[in-house]
């Protein structure tokens, strides 16, 4: 369960890096490359979109692949042709067995397709008559999965022994079996209880097979009787299997001091009514055992009965612990009786997600189905849907720049000059002669520390006279546009922003004209 779990999570976690390192780096290439190739963004939100979708397809989508396989595949093993080769179809149920094993699950999920895929198994082996080794093996799983289903249960039979060389393991799956019928099996009832008796067994384990074996009058009916019946007396145990041994034992039992006793036990029981309406028809069985007892003991047990609960009337009992409270509690609850607080907070918190996660199936199914239904195109309507999407991803992105750049072209508060003393011409504070003055803006990003990086990887370009201009989002936020210099004429300003261009220190710019005095230097 663990190595599986362990499986699941390692697997789920590499389809994922493999698909963000993947997908994701061909993305961006596309994206910053081709679609944009002279364009600068932050393209965060596109890096956090990614990484969701390769953590989406790496867990979910993957986890519905192994899904539908296994459908697809009991789909297809479901109404088996008779005339199939049977080495074909067995090697597909052993596929089948260790998909439902395989990462593609948890081991609860994996453990309840293992379990309708070995049933499936069990049914087509018995349908061809299958009685090797491998074939009871199976046989063997699929009983342990299901032991009230009888069709299982006559091969494993043929295998065990009916000698007294049983092994343990041999014997807890005869018991198992039994068990599982109550008891009905009167030959296997029978040869279980004579191994049981040579070796001398009794215990909770053995008890009702003996005891079956004697309602059922096997040949060893006496010997088992005469076996338990003084071990039941010596420690004058009353529960029901014990009464039931008695009733058997006395009309073969001789009249002696362990008959008398029987008798007595079972009148005490009658007088203590515990099957009065539980059982009552062993109740009755229990009251004609009493019936024949003399009167003098027939009043003295009626009398001891009576001063017991008398006694226990008076005597208060402090029948639970706190330790007794609590798993009362937890039985009250597991038996549906009752919820706990942590099964309504779960309840709670797990609904919604259950809900999303139901509801992301489907779109996911829906989604699914599309694309199969769009591979099933001809090749001119697959290459015309997916020019038309590159189109439109296209635009929409430009768009998005292009509002990007008006926004960020608009006039803001200086706030920090990144060169100080004295500039270079055409820096922040050179003297112009001109009412305006020409600064370049080669960027705009709407966090701080971007624009931090971006200073100090001019700067170690060589550039001077960086500056950036904080200014107000219509979106929320700021922008934060970066400029370098100042020139008298855009002239100027032309050519050094294309000598930035040519030394690929940016990649895009554009020119404004403030008026002179706007910038502080």
């Amino acid at each position: 369960m663990v190595y599986q779990s362990l499986k699941y999570f390692m697997i789920r976690v590499g389809w994922s890096l493999l698909l963000l390192l993947t997908f994701g780096y061909v993305v961006l290439y596309v994206i910053h490359e081709m679609a944009l190739p002279g364009t600068q963004f932050d393209d965060t939100a596109i890096q956090w979109v990614l990484a969701g979708i390769s953590v989406f397809f790496g867990f979910l989508v993957f986890g519905l692949i192994g899904e539908q396989r296994f459908h697809n595949a009991m789909h297809a093993l479901k109404d088996v042709d008779s005339t199939s080769d049977p080495a074909v179809v067995i090697s597909c149920f052993e596929n089948l067995l260790r998909l439902s094993e395989s990462s593609y699950f948890l081991p609860r999920k994996g453990r309840s397709f293992w379990r309708q895929a070995i049933l499936k198994y069990g049914e087509y082996l018995l349908s061809i008559g299958k009685n090797d080794d491998a074939a009871m093996r199976v046989y063997l799983r699929a009983f342990l999965e299901n032991p009230r289903d009888g069709r299982f249960r006559a091969p494993l039979l043929t295998i065990l022994g009916k000698g007294a060389a049983l092994s343990p393991q041999e014997i807890d799956l005869l018991l198992v079996m039994l068990k599982a019928e109550n008891f009905q099996d009167t030959l296997i009832s029978r040869h279980l209880a004579a191994v049981f008796l040579r070796h001398r067994k009794l215990s909770p384990k053995t008890e009702p097979l003996l005891l079956a074996s004697v309602e059922s009058v096997s040949d060893d009916a006496r010997n088992i009787l005469e076996f338990v019946v003084p071990q039941l007396i010596r420690r004058g145990r009353m529960d029901e299997a014990a009464l039931k041994f008695y009733l058997q034992a006395l009309p073969v039992w001789p009249q002696d001091h362990e008959s008398n006793r029987m008798r007595e036990l079972l009148g005490r029981a009658y007088c203590d009514e515990i099957w009065k309406g539980a059982n009552p028809d062993f109740h009755g069985r229990l009251g004609r055992v009493f019936d024949g007892l003399d009167s003098g003991l027939k009043e003295r047990l009626v009398a001891e009965v009576e001063a017991n609960r008398a006694a226990l009337k008076l005597k208060k009992i402090r029948l639970f612990t706190r330790k007794d409270l609590r798993q009362l509690e937890h039985l009250k609850t597991r038996l549906g009786i009752s919820l706990s607080v942590s099964d309504w907070i779960f309840r709670g918190v797990v609904s919604p997600f259950r809900f999303l996660s139901g509801l992301f199936k489907r779109i996911l199914l829906k989604g699914m189905d599309g694309l199969i239904a769009f591979g099933g195109c001809d090749l001119k309507t697959k290459l015309l849907v997916i020019a038309v999407v590159s189109t439109l991803l296209v635009i929409g992105v430009s768009y998005t720049e292009w509002i990007g750049q008006q926004l960020g072209g608009e006039g803001g508060q200086v706030r920090e000059p990144a060169v100080a003393g004295t500039p270079s011409p055409g820096a922040p504070g050179s003297l112009v002669p001109s009412d305006k003055v020409h600064t370049i803006q080669v960027a705009a990003v709407t966090k701080r520390s971007q624009a931090d990086r971006f200073i100090a990887a001019l700067k170690r370009r060589g550039v001077e006279g960086i500056y950036f201009v904080k200014s107000k989002r219509m979106a929320g936020g700021n922008w934060y546009k970066i400029r370098v210099g100042q020139f008298p004429n855009a002239e100027e300003a032309q050519r050094f922003a294309q000598s930035l261009i040519d030394r690929n220190i940016v990649k895009n710019y554009f020119i404004l004209s403030l008026p002179k005095g706007s910038i502080q230097g």
